[in-house]
């Protein structure tokens, strides 16, 4: 470990904690950065958090990746076969003490290609509170949607001591107009005889079922949604 000037840096520590914790298909993240500089600079804490709506998820948080993933899986699948709709709160906390701002960035999913969530019409969309995210009404995207919409500055980069972090709701949302592969099928017959003597005799008859494909949630793939963040300084 090098030592620096004293007129340049006073002293520095970093101090990163690694582990890996998953809750109900959500991870959470903690990156903890302790420094203490000049006055100019002061020690603070950074921590992110990405999950199912709860209390504070950046105070429970205990990983250091600088990237997570929010799973939707199973079980949203086989609410939306059901009831031909799932709406999904995401909620994001973030915290950077100092002069630290951060910013995080969310990626729409993509999903895979014959998965029930790929036969519905998906958005996601930021809403104000978890209470927000429902399919009555439907949370709607702004039209156009802003560049940067899914990169949000969560902590502007003025100083800051707080302990509480900046909290940011998004709604997934996914519907289906029927069953993937359901449908009606309709068949006609029709007949002509010719008896031995008078006028030929024609008729018909038709029938129709429903039909489904076997769609099922237990063979659906979890999907993520990945979001990003970094640290930024003022000026940056």
């Amino acid at each position: 470990m090098s030592i620096k000037p004293a007129a340049m840096v006073l002293a520095a520590a970093a101090v990163a904690t690694v582990a890996a914790a998953s809750l109900g298909g959500a991870t959470l993240a903690l990156w903890h950065d302790e420094q203490s500089f000049t006055s100019q600079v002061k020690t603070g804490k950074v921590a992110f958090g990405v999950g199912a709506p709860a209390t504070t998820l950046a105070q429970n948080a205990t990983s250091s990746a600088s990237s997570l993933n929010f799973t939707v899986g199973q079980a949203a699948a086989q609410t939306l076969l059901d009831n031909l709709g799932v709406a999904i709160p995401i909620q994001v906390d973030s915290l950077a003490q100092g002069n630290k701002g951060l910013r995080y960035t969310v990626v729409p999913p993509v999903f895979a290609s014959g998965s029930i969530f790929a036969a519905a019409d998906t958005r996601l969309v930021k809403v104000s509170s978890a209470a927000e995210c429902s399919l009555s009404p439907r949370p709607q995207l702004p039209s156009p949607v802003p560049a940067g919409y899914y990169s949000p500055t969560a902590v502007p980069s003025v100083y800051s001591s707080t302990i509480d972090p900046t909290t940011h709701f998004w709604c997934l949302t996914a519907v289906l107009d029927k069953k993937p592969g359901s449908g009606t099928y309709t068949n006609k017959v029709s007949a002509t005889g010719q008896p031995p003597t008078g006028a030929a005799v024609t008729g018909s008859d038709q029938w129709w079922a429903n039909v489904t494909s076997v769609s099922s949630a237990a063979a659906e793939l979890n999907h993520t949604i990945a979001f990003t963040f970094e640290t930024f300084r003022p000026g940056q």
